[in-house]
Order: structure tokens, then C-alpha cells, then sequence
């Protein structure tokens, strides 16, 4: 952060560069964020806004990737498995029909992030195939049970077999379905109606009304189509009955919550396998979010160290961490830290005692009020006793006030060697808690 014409440079320099409110021209040029009100709260706000427009870019590509393999593998294996040719203008119309939800997306509901999220590509394509390729099976498997030449199971619904132009509009549906509806599945992690807060929210309105209006202009062009009506070359296109669209409706539906299953499933397998790569407020956020407080902490600290302030509670230094990679050389560096505040603590202890061992013989030399007067003049004459017992009695007041202020030293190194010897037990049973053995040193 900074504000004056000397900040620019390292404005210029940092990874981010913060200017804020009330900085020069030169300082909000060389910066990377400008801060427009007062204090640096907004910093925060900058970091929680900047994470969300993370995930929302991170589900819209995972559902463009989706999409895109769907399309592309129905595509290919219905010509190839079924001789069945789609329609290339049918693809336009997905196409227009879905851009709807895609430009809503931007203001999708998304909750922030604990730490700092990083881009991993395996992941996202993991769950864009995982969706993709199961939604293109579950439309070849409907594809081969609605064409006349194959199963034809409309007969299990008591409906009459579908024309080719009928199947194509039936075939257009359910893909139409699919697209909106993997929307949600690229939302979250989990599956797509686990709102927690943390991995996913409750769509935006708007997002979930454009949703609507794509899958009843979908299902109103499935069934009202004109037959005859072509928006280019290939097969052509008729709509279908209500009964029909139902079904198809239905499978959609069913094929959805399959996909959304495994789609589950595959996040679970990779982070079985990748588990530092688990985020979304899950157990090894919070273990990280620990280590770099620690890590935060053991730096200030050294740098009180370094200026020769003492260190404060031990136990924000030690704990328990998860994370196995990081654990030993954490532990390591917080010993050396603690084994020098030992040390130091206890020259300080020996220090004040060897302070009060002093002032406690100090206090013993002087003897009892009024012997080290009645001794030196007990051989005196009577015409000056008068006088020397004014000044016996002047010095055994300095005495007494002496031996008061040895005293009142005595009792306060008495309480600061209390206090220094129970924050050195703190430290060494905090260092026991967590297994870690000070280096030797002379006593």
C-alpha cells in the first residue's frame, strides 16, 4: 500500500499494489487497486469479490467444456452407432437458446473463499468430462429407445411411434434439457442442491429465471416446430406431442440427477487422490489457513526479538498441524525460537537472583536498629554522649530507610522471578505437548 509519489516504484513492483484514498496521481497510476474510501477494510472486500469472480469463471468454463463434449460426442456416435443425422441448424438453435443462461452467469451467486484459490486444470476438466460424457451416453441411450428402428419403447406409455422429424425434435429436447440443467451441476462440487454457504449457493434470481424461460422456449419449439420448416440442409425437423415431450421430459430429469451423481462421485475420487487439493472451506483450508497465522505470527515475532521485546503467549507458536509435509520443518524453526527464549529467560532469572542475593546481604550487614551505635560509643564520655546519640538516632533513620527500599526491591524481583519462571514451564510443557525437543545448551 502506499499513497505519495515515493510508494510508486514498489507500488509498481508488488504483485498487487494498493492505492488508497487520498494518494497522489503517481501512486493510483502505478497501482493495481484504488481505494476510494477511507482506511484499508476495503482490501478485504476486493479479496472476497476477486475469489468470487474466481469461481464464476471457474464454473462457466467447466459448463462450456461440458457442453461442448456433449454436443461433439452425440454428435459424432449417433451418425457413426445409429446413422442418424442431426441436423446441423438444430445445433444453432442449442446454441442461441443456451446463450441465454451463459449470459447470466456473471451474476450467478457464488460464496467467497477462507484462503486463496489457485487454478487446477485436472480438476476442472475431470468434472467438465465426467458431465459431458455421461450426458452424451444418457441422450444416445434415449436416442436409441425413441427411434422406430430400434426400441421404440413409446409403447410402454401407450403413445404411437415417433416419425424420423419427430425423433430429431425429441432428441433436440432432451439435449436442450441437459444443457440448462448441467448449469447446476457445474455450480458445485457436490451435488447441485447442496447449499452450504461454503462450496455453492442458491442461484441467482436471475440466473434461475432466464433457466426457465430456455427450457420452456426449448420445450414449446419440441412441440409446436412445423413440419416442412427447415433452416437449412439435412434432416428436418417436427414437432412432437405434449405426451411425448413429457417422456422425454421425464428421462431428462432422471438423466440429470444420474449425471449430478457421478459427477460427485468424480470430485471424491480425485481428492481421494489429491487431497491437498481440496478447497472450499473443507478440513485442510482451515489446517492452511492455520499454518500461514503461524507462520504471520513466528515472523512478527522474531522481529520483537530482534528489537528486544519479550515474547508474548507461547501457545499461539505451537499447535497440532495436519498438513504432514509442512509439519517437521515448521516444528524445527518454532524449537530454535523457543530454545532462545529459554535461554534468555533464564539469564534473567539468574540475573534477578543474583540480584536479591545481594540486596539480602546487603540488608543483613546492618544488624539489628541501634547495635552499630551503642558499640562504638560505649567507651565515650558523658558530656558527649548527648551528641552521639543525636547522630546514632539521625543514622539509624537512614538505616531503617535503607533496609525499607531493600526490602521493596527484594519483594518485586521475588514477583518478576515468579512470573519468569512460570512462563519458562508454559513454554517447555507447550514444547512436550507437541513433541519437540530443545536443543542442548550450557547451563
Amino acid at each position: 500500500t502506499g499513497d505519495g509519489v515515493n510508494d510508486a516504484p514498489a507500488l509498481k513492483l508488488a504483485t498487487v499494489g494498493v492505492a488508497v484514498a487520498g494518494a497522489t496521481e503517481a501512486a493510483k497510476a502505478a497501482a493495481d487497486i484504488v481505494l476510494m474510501a477511507p482506511g484499508l477494510s476495503t482490501i478485504v472486500t476486493a479479496m472476497k469479490l476477486s475469489r468470487q469472480i474466481f469461481r464464476r469463471v471457474e464454473e462457466y468454463i467447466i459448463y462450456r467444456i461440458a457442453s461442448s463434449v456433449l454436443i461433439l460426442m452425440f454428435f459424432f456416435f449417433a451418425l457413426v452407432g445409429f446413422r442418424f443425422l442431426m441436423p446441423a441448424w438444430v445445433l444453432i438453435l442449442l446454441s442461441i437458446i443456451n446463450d441465454f443462461t451463459l449470459m447470466t452467469s456473471s451474476r450467478d451467486r457464488v460464496p467467497s473463499s477462507p484462503t486463496p484459490l489457485i487454478w487446477d486444470m485436472p480438476m476442472v476438466c475431470v468434472a467438465a468430462f465426467t458431465v459431458g460424457t455421461i450426458s452424451s451416453a444418457c441422450s444416445l441411450v434415449l436416442l436409441y429407445l425413441a427411434a422406430p428402428h430400434f426400441a421404440d419403447w413409446w409403447h410402454l406409455f401407450g403413445l404411437s411411434s415417433l416419425s424420423s422429424g419427430q425423433v430429431v425434435a425429441a432428441v433436440y429436447l432432451n439435449i436442450s434439457i441437459g444443457l440448462q440443467l448441467n448449469f447446476l451441476a457445474a455450480r458445485t462440487q457436490k451435488v447441485f442442491a447442496a447449499f452450504d454457504g461454503k462450496g455453492a449457493e442458491r442461484p441467482a434470481l436471475l440466473v434461475a429465471g432466464m433457466m426457465v424461460v430456455a427450457l420452456l422456449l426449448s420445450t414449446m419449439v419440441a412441440v409446436y416446430w412445423p413440419r416442412g420448416l427447415k433452416l437449412g440442409g439435412g434432416v428436418e425437423m417436427e414437432g412432437c406431442s405434449w405426451a411425448h415431450a413429457g417422456v422425454v421430459w421425464a428421462f431428462s430429469v432422471v438423466q440429470f440427477l444420474f449425471v449430478d451423481m457421478l459427477k460427485w462421485a468424480a470430485y471424491s475420487g480425485y481428492f481421494a487422490l489429491f487431497p491437498h487439493k481440496r478447497r472450499g472451506g473443507t478440513r485442510d483450508d482451515e489446517a492452511l489457513a492455520r499454518r500461514e497465522r503461524r507462520r504471520a505470527i513466528a515472523q512478527r515475532r522474531e522481529k520483537e526479538e530482534g528489537r528486544g521485546v519479550s515474547v508474548g503467549k507461547d501457545e499461539e507458536l505451537v499447535g497440532d498441524d495436519e498438513d504432514n509435509s509442512h509439519k517437521w520443518s515448521w516444528r524445527k524453526s518454532a524449537a530454535a525460537r523457543e530454545a532462545r527464549a529459554v535461554r534468555r529467560l533464564s539469564r534473567q532469572i539468574s540475573d534477578q537472583r543474583l540480584d536479591v542475593e545481594r540486596l539480602a546481604s546487603s540488608s543483613q550487614s546492618f544488624g539489628p536498629a541501634g547495635g552499630l551505635g551503642t558499640s562504638f560509643w560505649a567507651g565515650g564520655s558523658p558530656g558527649r554522649a548527648s551528641r552521639h546519640e543525636h547522630d546514632q538516632s539521625f543514622r539509624h533513620g537512614g538505616l531503617e530507610s535503607v533496609v525499607e527500599g531493600n526490602s521493596r526491591q527484594l519483594h518485586e524481583l521475588s514477583a518478576r522471578i515468579g512470573g519468569l519462571e512460570g512462563s519458562l514451564e508454559r513454554i517447555v510443557s507447550a514444547l512436550e505437548r507437541n513433541q519437540i525437543i530443545l536443543p542442548q545448551w550450557n547451563e
